[in-house]
């Protein structure tokens, strides 16, 4: 026996009317507070859980100062980053230069991701999925001696060492407005990829040279062995700091 146009309408609605009161519910479920903070390089914008202001959710961005710029920009969802995020670089001359661009899966990066300089230039492409450099702008001639690298490459390296160096607040007591760094660190990269040895040619201090260690030896930073002649050898990456912090 045929079922009725009708009563295949009325089941359509009603699953219809089902699945829009659903969504409904879910939409009042999840219940989201803006919030705004104060970053070492502009002011970051995102949401959190009304219910648990500790949790992450949704759109997550860092405007530069001026708010001219956009320097970083992604999705959480449950305090985990996801989707496609893009950094960029702060800094005069430099600011909203792209730095780099891939996705998070569940807090990891996964697939290609793609890191530039600070001139615009592509320097790395890493898939994290395979877990190997595909491309590098210092592999791409004939010679055989190819230096060690951090994944992400030199500028972002660079960047990423002088974001952990902070104001010392003593010299604030001292009436102090100004703070020279001036050093060369030295990380020695064996041929497994892993982080050797640490050396600053001058101490920066106020405890930022245990700040920077203790990034440059974070589980999730990625280097690659230098090769000579085909074959893996340890080397050495000079990362060159001089500059004046002012307050």
């Amino acid at each position: 026996m045929g079922v009725s146009k009708n009563s295949k309408m009325k089941k359509i609605l009603f699953l219809i009317s089902l699945f829009i009161a659903f969504n409904s519910l879910m939409a009042q479920e999840v219940k989201l507070s803006k919030v705004k903070e104060n970053t070492r390089y502009g002011k970051a914008i995102y949401y959190v859980l009304k219910e648990k202001p500790e949790v992450k959710n949704g759109k997550y961005v860092i405007k530069s100062w001026g708010g001219k710029h956009l320097l970083i920009e992604g999705n959480y969802e449950n305090n985990k980053k996801v989707g496609t995020w893009t950094e960029r670089y702060s800094g005069r001359d430099i600011a909203g230069k792209l730095k780099s661009q891939g996705d998070y899966k569940n807090n990891t990066k996964v697939g290609i991701w793609n890191y530039y300089d600070t001139r615009n230039n592509k320097v790395q492409t890493y898939d994290y999925d395979k877990d190997e450099l595909v491309f590098s702008i210092n592999r791409i001639d004939s010679s055989l001696k190819m230096p060690a690298e951090y994944v992400s490459g030199f500028n972002a390296l660079y960047s990423n060492i002088e974001s952990q160096i902070n104001w010392p607040s003593e010299l604030n007591t001292k009436g102090t407005n100004t703070f020279d760094v001036d050093t060369k660190i030295k990380i020695t990269i064996d041929t497994n990829g892993l982080v050797k040895d640490i050396k600053f040619s001058k101490e920066i201090g106020y405890g930022n040279d245990e700040r920077v260690k203790n990034w440059i030896l974070e589980e999730n930073n990625l280097w690659i062995p230098a090769y000579v002649e085909g074959e893996i050898v340890e080397s050495s990456i000079t990362v060159p700091l001089k500059y004046r912090m002012m307050f």
